[in-house]
């Protein structure tokens, strides 16, 4: 995939169908809107040549070629931005080329995507899907976070001597990589430096590193007695009677009032605040009580309490949200498991048909979510990602070729319909996700030969085959991931097969290659454990079955 695709696709993967992507080129002064990633990725390769920018914030709709979407009508942004000039030439306090990277590089939280826009490096932190910015409260808090984010990042730069731009607005365009940058003189191609798999579970990750020098200036969300404000009391405790009344009605209320869950794995404590927040508004609960019994919860798990309004104003907000949608709940209250009307009614919101839904429960107890479809298993992965939208609808769009496009409203009636059909199976060893991932990889390196570790590592890493590098055997993890695909029919997203390898004991690491126009980039590439490496490298090069072809220089 060259860069201008993996850009488009990791910022905007999980965008909703209705959102725009903004394509502005600076000789024209012209916008293209684009819903489709493919579309903007073929205009902007028909541009490529000249200056062209990708807008950080989505619009609601195509704003004509003269106009670029104003931060008040935002709907959505994938993540946080920065962007360093590096080079005397630009202004005094400018940093080097490689303090810029390595300020970057060591930031408070990694960057997602670092991109080198050819006279200086942009960073991008994305999240696990867009933020959804579904009114003004949310555009306002969205417009602070993101300043504040970029003022930490400026002071941080302060201290080490030299000065960056805060770029937090918005609607800030950025330059696309696979494009020249026509600008300045010599003219270059932005490249993509690295690009991770990680993406922020929540927005605690930034509130917890910013350098907040004032409160938050977004409307706080009305209280249920207008006028009234919160309480953040340390010590707050629920009311007694309806608090046990609730838990002994609703254990999984109870269970996420102990930040004990089964049913699902590795919860943070926002997502447990929020579970509580929903379970509490749906019975009648004030917004004080349950502010209340959100601290006292944190209290009795030792965690920090978050004494902040806007994190409390931020969990009673989308708890509104879930509430709106409870009346569909109810709804699916009367769906029994295993009645075999379900995989047709779940076919009309899908448009697809899924023959079956079975969640494997592993040894530690989590569960990983697989669905079957027309004799494919489609791996889901765990309960996190079943239950989100985007997530789903990607991991069904990839493995059908469909588009998959599903109402907010429609989606807990969704949700109900899979579990409704969902069967439970145990893992043994055999079965364990890590442990097929581990054959899957021992069988890709049987496909690949040989490997020699005299061999040229550069020419390997530029073509994404196997290679040695400091006496270790290190790979691409997308051409595992589409040779995967390929021949075992198996559809897995790169995080989750990133997942198991760290599991079997693999890490990555950026290598830097030159390609065949003399041009330097970094991959990101993947160790192999030794216990498999060993029985993959040797002296000599000689493919050993037909899928070796698949590893030609691209």
């Amino acid at each position: 995939m060259d860069d201008i695709r993996r850009f488009l696709t990791a910022l905007f993967e999980y965008k909703q169908d209705d959102h725009y992507i903004l394509v502005w080129t600076l000789a024209k002064r012209m916008s293209a809107w684009f819903t489709d990633i493919e579309a903007a990725a073929r205009h902007i390769e028909a541009h490529s040549g000249e200056d062209c920018y990708v807008g950080a914030g989505l619009s609601p709709k195509d704003m004509g070629i003269s106009r670029r979407v104003a931060a008040s009508q935002v709907v959505a942004v994938a993540g946080f931005v920065a962007d360093v000039d590096y080079g005397a030439r630009k202004r005094p306090g400018t940093p080097t080329q490689e303090q810029a990277l390595a300020f970057l590089e060591q930031a408070p939280i990694a960057p997602t995507v670092i991109v080198s826009s050819g006279h200086g490096y942009h960073a991008w932190w994305l999240f696990a899907e867009p933020w959804q910015l579904e009114s003004d409260e949310e555009r306002r808090e969205a417009s602070w976070l993101s300043k504040q984010w970029g003022e930490t990042l400026k002071a941080i730069a302060a201290e080490r001597g030299f000065a960056i731009d805060n770029v937090s607005d918005l609607a800030r365009v950025m330059r696309c990589p696979g494009t020249t940058n026509a600008k300045e003189e010599p003219a270059t191609k932005a490249v993509i430096i690295s690009l991770s798999d990680w993406r922020a579970p929540d927005l605690d990750v930034f509130y917890e590193h910013i350098r907040e020098e004032a409160p938050a200036t977004f409307d706080a969300v009305p209280t249920e007695v207008p006028g009234s404000e919160l309480v953040l009391n340390p010590n707050a405790s629920p009311t007694l009677p309806k608090f046990e009344a609730l838990k002994a009605n609703n254990k999984l209320f109870e269970a996420s009032c102990n930040h004990a869950r089964r049913d699902v794995s590795g919860w943070t404590n926002s997502e447990y605040d929020l579970s509580i927040a929903s379970f509490a508004m749906l019975a009648g609960w004030s917004d004080q009580e349950i502010v209340d019994l959100i601290i006292y919860s944190r209290n009795m798990a030792n965690e920090d309490l978050k004494l902040r309004p806007d994190y409390y104003q931020r969990t009673l907000r989308k708890a509104r949200s879930n509430m709106a949608k409870s009346q569909a709940a109810d709804d699916m209250a009367v769906i029994e498991p295993g009645d075999p009307e379900t995989p047709d009614m779940l076919a009309t919101y899908l448009g697809v048909r899924i023959e079956r839904v079975i969640r494997y429960q592993q040894r530690d107890g989590s569960g990983k979510w697989f669905v079957h479809i027309g004799g494919r298993r489609v791996l889901l992965g765990p309960i996190a990602a079943v239950r989100t939208l985007g997530k789903f609808s990607g991991a069904i769009e990839d493995a059908t070729l469909r588009v998959v496009s599903i109402k907010k409203t429609d989606w807990p009636i969704v949700l109900g319909l899979l579990y409704g059909m969902a069967e439970s199976e145990e893992l043994d060893e055999e079965g364990d996700e890590t442990q097929i991932v581990r054959s899957w990889l021992t069988q890709y390196l049987d496909g690949c030969g040989t490997i020699d570790p005299d061999g040229d590592a550069n020419k390997r890493a530029s073509g994404r085959r196997p290679f040695v590098w400091e006496n270790e055997l290190w790979i691409s993890l997308s051409a595992l991931r589409e040779w995967v695909y390929t021949f075992r029919q198996e559809q897995l997203s790169t995080n989750t097969l990133a997942i198991s390898l760290r599991e079997l004991g693999s890490e990555s690491r950026h290598k830097f290659v030159i390609l065949k126009s003399d041009r330097r980039t970094t991959y990101n590439v993947w160790r192999v454990p030794s216990d498999i490496a060993q029985a993959h490298i040797g002296k000599t090069e000689q493919a050993e079955q037909p899928q070796s072809e698949w590893w030609q220089d691209n």
